[in-house]
């Protein structure tokens, strides 16, 4: 069998899976051995796999980062901050439609593995009076909460990409920035049509409340400057010092410097903080976490994405057919934007790089939005899992609310490559 309908299976497996009830930590790593064993890895290599995903630096940052996150989330459940988000931004703006897409897109400037978990609360109280499914509430949440990812160069993705393509990040950033404008209008588009703001209470109550509405995000406010700055100083610290690249730990500094004002400024005694961090539901994501780096870590280790991609040459797909399917396949497998640049783009960049500096990023654009649309669609990405588990949602149930916008900024995409390929 193809190794690609073998990669394609096993994702049909943790989806069935998951769906007669088997909790997603477990399906996926039922998976992740099925996988192993269908690629001819064995026992004691898929053993020394799981050690070594479970035991390397990058997984327990997540795990720190999405504990972190988690227990924000609940301090600020708790005090009633996130409430008074909610409230608060209703006073500058009383429908539902922009409460569902500004308060995920906000917490989308935060380049948080996971991030999709902090908004979901959000979410949850801004449509708690509009009677969607979990699913319809997931999709919105998720959604919006990745239009910056195209071009905002704080995104590890972002910085991989501007690296591989040896373009300026400002170029980049430029020529991608329209696809966060398409993903605004493609969400609102199929993803609101159910959502009806009340005629009557569509105006403003009051500008003023603006101001009370930046109070009450200063933990967020915080963490973005946190992280700006502890990027300079790392970065001012490499060039001057020639000290180590701390870059991994910038966004770890800076949701502890979230965690640690929010706790001063409300006051929050040290029983709460600590339900705050042992809470239930933190460990379910944890362990979630452990399974999708071993299912990551099979992947790697088995060399699956090589062998797709010795495939696609073997059955000669055309140049088009291979920059758009090898990221979207990438991003598919590794649920994450930095996994399909790191894969893809160093096999498919030599294929394009002979164009004219507009065609070349339009081929570069092109691959990045497949890419984007299979990571958006994985099974296995970490934001779709974790809001999934939040609203408790059916993972299968939210795939139609998701392939319709999905498909239509790929298509609308595809179609602006193809006007620029032909006039340039």
């Amino acid at each position: 069998m193809p190794n690609v309908l073998v990669v394609l299976a096993c994702f049909c497996i943790i989806l069935v899976l998951n769906r007669v009830k088997m909790p997603l930590n477990l399906s996926i790593l039922v998976g992740a051995i099925i996988l192993g064993f269908s690629l001819g890895y064995g026992p004691v290599g898929i053993t020394r796999t799981v050690l070594t995903s479970c035991l390397t630096w990058e997984t327990w940052r997540l795990v720190l980062i999405v504990v972190l996150i988690l227990a924000l989330s609940r301090l600020m459940k708790e005090t009633g901050q996130m409430k008074r988000i909610v409230e608060t931004f209703h006073a500058v703006t009383t429908s539902q439609r922009i409460t569902a897409m500004i308060l995920p897109a906000l917490i989308g400037i935060l380049p948080m593995p996971g991030g999709a978990l902090f908004s979901a609360p959000m979410v949850e109280e801004g449509l708690k009076e509009s009677h969607l499914s979990p699913e319809h509430q997931t999709a919105i949440n998720y959604w919006f909460r990745h239009i910056w990812e195209y071009w905002w160069p704080l995104y590890p993705g972002v910085i991989l990409v501007v690296s591989l393509l040896r373009v300026e990040t400002w170029r980049f950033s430029v020529f991608m920035f329209p696809l966060t404008i398409l993903s605004l209008f493609a969400g609102s588009l199929f993803l609101f049509r159910k959502l009806k703001d009340d005629a009557s209470d569509n105006d403003p109550k009051s500008r003023a409340a603006f101001s009370s509405f930046i109070s009450e995000i200063m933990p967020i406010i915080i963490i973005v400057l946190a992280i700006l700055l502890f990027s300079l100083l790392n970065k001012g610290m490499q060039t001057i010092l020639e000290l180590p690249d701390l870059s991994d730990a910038t966004l770890l500094f800076g949701i502890m410097l979230g965690v640690i004002w929010i706790i001063v400024k409300q006051k929050i005694p040290r029983l709460e903080v600590k339900k705050a961090f042992l809470s239930s539901e933190t460990w379910p994501m944890v362990l979630l976490l452990f399974a999708i780096m071993i299912f990551k870590g099979i992947l790697i280790d088995t060399d699956a994405v090589s062998l797709i991609r010795d495939e696609f040459a073997y059955y000669h797909i055309p140049v088009l057919g291979i920059v758009i399917l090898m990221p979207f396949i990438s991003g598919l497998i590794t649920g994450i934007a930095i996994g399909f640049v790191g894969v893809s783009f160093p096999l498919i960049v030599p294929l394009f790089e002979s164009a004219s500096p507009m065609i070349y990023l339009a081929y570069a654009g092109l691959a990045y939005v497949s890419g984007y649309m299979g990571m958006m669609l994985s099974p296995v990405h970490l934001c779709l899992l974790v809001t999934r588990d939040y609203f408790k949602a059916n993972l299968i149930g939210i795939y139609p609310y998701l392939l319709k916008p999905a498909g239509f900024v790929f298509g609308v995409a595809f179609i602006a490559f193809l006007i620029m390929t032909s006039v340039l």
